[in-house]
């Protein structure tokens, strides 16, 4: 179906489409150089990432314009990263169904009082917020963002922990993540492009020169792909490197299902605590984005990164670095260094209870 002026039926004219993903290349090849191609989407939580993937080509050439309305139904997806992620390259509004004019003001009081103000319901048919976690989010958006704006807090004997995550090439990065305590805002972040990270000895530089002016006290290293070397490199170095490999078994393998699932778990209890990260939106959307289940033995399952991929989220490599610092229990400054580490620099495994222990005393 298409509206078109007379006589202009090829130049002037809207096209009605479904958004049905396998009918995405219907939205490709919206060309007009001397003229102003548009998209206008409804219910933009529900279309495709793929629709709006083809719908990019179509802003090549011309005075290009999209237009994306509904309600914020979903904690991911494309029309979550306008709002979040991409919110520097659109014009956004929400809006307070209570300051419509033509609203129903009493059926809003009375989903207010049967709801609640802050339930997902009210927040997204009401407010014009998006919910605060999806069926399957693993870390709330709410959480995320009291820990992006809370004040930092440490203990003086709190030791300086590094996490490196590091790239398998593509389009991931290598990332190196400072935590001190509650304090995952204050250090830099550093970020390396996967094609910088190939050549290991140019990554290793880069890294002992990031580790020598921030001086941790213990790093944690992702041990898969390129990571292994990298480790053992900077033992050689002198620096107290521990490899960590996100597939390996869980310390606690009655609550996770491996490693990476018991790191993220660790990190979701720290930010649900007290933690403070930096307030940047592509921590923000690795943080909630990811999704997670319970297999047959009740073991937390953290969503694979190719899942991840395969519904258009990109990997959580800066999550991932971040979540390295709980890796292992880390004692504080005050405890001398021959009873919690081996001549190999490996955290001892009588020392690997949970590091908000101590935490959750205080």
């Amino acid at each position: 179906m298409s509206i078109y002026r007379h006589g202009h039926s090829e130049t002037w004219r809207a096209d009605a489409q479904t958004c049905r993903e396998e009918n995405s290349e219907s939205f490709a090849g919206l060309h007009c150089a001397n003229s102003t191609p548009y998209y206008l989407f409804d219910e933009g939580s529900a279309v495709p990432d793929k629709i709006y993937e083809v719908a990019e080509g179509g802003k090549t050439d011309g005075e290009p314009m999209h237009f994306v309305f509904g309600n914020p139904t979903r904690n991911g997806g494309k029309f979550h990263e306008i709002f979040h992620a991409q919110k520097h390259r659109w014009i956004t509004r929400q809006i307070d169904s209570r300051t419509a004019k033509m609203t129903n003001k009493d059926l809003i009081e009375k989903w207010r009082k049967d709801w609640g103000e802050d339930s997902d319901f009210f927040r997204v048919r009401v407010l014009g917020r998006f919910p605060k976690a999806g069926d399957m989010q693993y870390i709330p958006n709410d959480i995320v963002h009291l820990a992006q704006k809370r004040e930092i807090k440490f203990y003086p004997d709190d030791p300086l922990i590094c996490g490196i995550d590091c790239a398998r090439g593509g389009d991931d990065f290598a990332m190196i993540q400072f935590r001190r305590g509650f304090d995952a805002r204050s250090e830099m972040v550093y970020r390396i492009p996967g094609e910088k990270v190939r050549d290991s000895m140019r990554f290793v530089s880069k890294v002992t020169d990031v580790l020598g002016r921030h001086k941790p006290d213990v790093i944690f290293v992702d041990s898969g792909a390129m990571g292994g070397p990298i480790g053992d490199r900077l033992r050689q170095l002198g620096f107290n490197a521990v490899d960590v490999g996100f597939g390996e078994k869980a310390a606690d393998e009655k609550a996770y299902v491996n490693r990476a699932s018991e790191m993220w778990g660790r990190m979701r209890e720290w930010l649900f605590l007290a933690g403070a990260i930096k307030d940047h939106p592509q921590l923000e959307a690795e943080l909630t984005y990811r999704e997670y289940s319970h297999n047959a033995k009740d073991q937390l399952v953290l969503e694979k990164k190719s899942d991840m991929k395969a519904r258009g989220v990109g990997s959580p490599d800066w999550g991932d670095a971040l979540c390295l610092t709980f890796a292992q229990f880390v004692p504080k400054l005050s405890m001398t260094e021959d009873k919690w580490l081996t001549k190999r620099g490996q955290v001892d495994k009588k020392a690997s209870k949970s590091p908000l222990d101590r935490l959750q005393c205080e």
